[in-house]
């Protein structure tokens, strides 16, 4: 099987660390319950290129170089490559692509291939769906809800990951929520 798995909050806890990061920075007191928006523009009142240089300031920091994983993710991983296809796709830029696949090597062992939605200066290269849909992917594993929906339009199983950004969401019969990487095994085994 084809299994197609979002990065950020889906493997590693990005926006946990990220709000560490900008309080330690601003002194605010930001937690990952409060972003509800899933617009880190709009949620901290920033511009595009602002929140892009915090990201990148964020990530180049040596104490968040190694991202903490969510649990149960490693094991999961590595029992999902004995017997799919996995597709890492993310909207990173490729411009943390050396980063990220650093990252996934301290899992495998080996380079993972990553498919990034956007280049270095932020332009879109793809869109997530699109690709899932070109690449016959059969089931994809996100916190983005907005990633989903085309997805589970055109036949794709989908789990959304339960976060405060999508806990509102409405969901068809191809999106399930789950909690955790436990929930998402016992359902791809079914």
């Amino acid at each position: 099987m084809r299994i197609g798995i979002d990065l950020d909050d889906t493997i590693w806890k990005f926006h946990e660390k990220f709000f560490e990061f900008y309080n330690e920075k601003y002194g605010t007191n930001y937690s990952i319950e409060e972003y509800k928006i899933y617009n880190m523009d709009i949620f901290l009142g920033l511009s595009e290129i602002e929140t892009a240089n915090l990201f990148n300031e964020y990530e180049s920091l040596e104490k968040y170089k190694k991202l903490p994983f969510l649990d149960l993710v490693r094991e999961s991983l590595l029992e999902l490559d004995k017997e799919h296809d996995i597709y890492f796709i993310t909207a990173r830029s490729d411009f943390t692509k050396d980063l990220v696949k650093e990252r996934l090597f301290d899992v495998f062992n080996r380079e993972m291939p990553v498919y990034f939605q956007y280049d270095n200066d932020r332009n879109k290269l793809w869109d997530k769906a699109d690709f899932c849909i070109e690449n016959k992917i059969e089931i994809m594993i996100d916190d983005g809800y907005h990633n989903l929906v085309k997805c589970s339009n055109n036949g794709i199983k989908c789990f959304l990951i339960s976060y405060a950004w999508n806990k509102e969401k409405e969901l068809n019969e191809n999106i399930v929520r789950v909690n955790n990487w436990e929930e998402i095994m016992e359902k791809i085994k079914k």
